[in-house]
C-alpha cells in the first residue's frame, strides 16, 4: 500500500511539473484478474474470468487525433476472441458512440485505431468481447482534447 501511495505521489508530482508542456496525453484502465482485494475501509470486487487472461482498454490523443487501444489475451493460445471496440464522446450528460470497429483474433489481440475528435470534448474507449463463450466489457479512463 505504501508503494502505491509513493507511486501516486510521484505521478502527481510529474503531472504538476509537466502541466505546462504540450504533447500526447494518455488515459488507461487496467483490469487485473483477482477475486477480492480486502482493505479495512472497503472491498473491491473485480472479475474472475475463466477464459480471459488479460484485458486492458485505453485511449490516448495527439492534438485532436484519438488513439483507442485494446489488449486482450485468452487463457488458451487457441482462444477465439470476437467483439467490438467503440469510441464514445461525453455529450449532454451521457456517452454517445461516435465510431466502432469489429475486432477478432485467436489467442490475443493488440489493436489501436484512430478517430478524429473535436477540441473541447471528452472521450473514452469501450470494448465488448466474447472469448470462448465468456463475455466481458471494458471501459478506458476519459481523455479531454
Amino acid at each position: 500500500m505504501r508503494a502505491k501511495k509513493v507511486a501516486i505521489g510521484a505521478i502527481t508530482a510529474a503531472l504538476v511539473a509537466g502541466s505546462g508542456v504540450t504533447g500526447p496525453v494518455y488515459a488507461m484502465e487496467v483490469k487485473e484478474q483477482e477475486m477480492v482485494n480486502v482493505n479495512t475501509d472497503y472491498q473491491i470486487v473485480t472479475p474472475y474470468w475463466q477464459n480471459i487472461l488479460g484485458f486492458t482498454v485505453g485511449i490516448s490523443a495527439n492534438g485532436t487525433t484519438l488513439y483507442p487501444t485494446v489488449y486482450i489475451e485468452a487463457m488458451k493460445s487457441s482462444g477465439k476472441i470476437t467483439g467490438t471496440m467503440y469510441v464514445e464522446k461525453y455529450y449532454a450528460g451521457e456517452w454517445i458512440r461516435v465510431n466502432s470497429w469489429y475486432i477478432s483474433g485467436t489467442g490475443y489481440l493488440l489493436i489501436s485505431k484512430t478517430h478524429e475528435g473535436m477540441s473541447g470534448s471528452t472521450y473514452r474507449t469501450k470494448v465488448t468481447v466474447n472469448i470462448d463463450g465468456e463475455a466481458a466489457e471494458g471501459v478506458s479512463g476519459t481523455i479531454g482534447i
